[in-house]
């Protein structure tokens, strides 16, 4: 989801924020609820990183939203990481 622009309206957008912030810390309460397998680790993902940046889709993002994504994707790949949240999105980038 982070992965490209969201294309809906600023109104949407705070709903999917709040949305994926409460799953976040929903999810980072109850760690237990996902058990990742360390010895399952492709290592042909290793080199992902957790949260990449957005090419330039087209679109018109006010300064503002690029800079609030901004601080939502250092705080979710620093101080509100969950242990399991980088195997996670390996996973999901095999298999697309």
């Amino acid at each position: 989801m982070c992965s490209r622009r969201l294309q809906m309206s600023p109104e949407h957008i705070d709903n999917v924020i709040l949305a994926t912030c409460c799953l976040h810390n929903f999810l980072r309460g109850n760690s237990h609820a996902i058990e990742i397998d360390p010895s399952n680790n492709n290592q042909q993902t290793n080199n992902v990183s957790t949260i990449q940046d957005l090419r330039n889709v087209g679109g018109k993002a006010t300064e503002e939203a690029l800079h609030i994504r901004e601080e939502f994707k250092n705080y979710f790949c620093t101080t509100g990481v969950v242990d399991w949240q980088t195997d996670m999105i390996r996973r999901g980038y095999t298999n697309q």
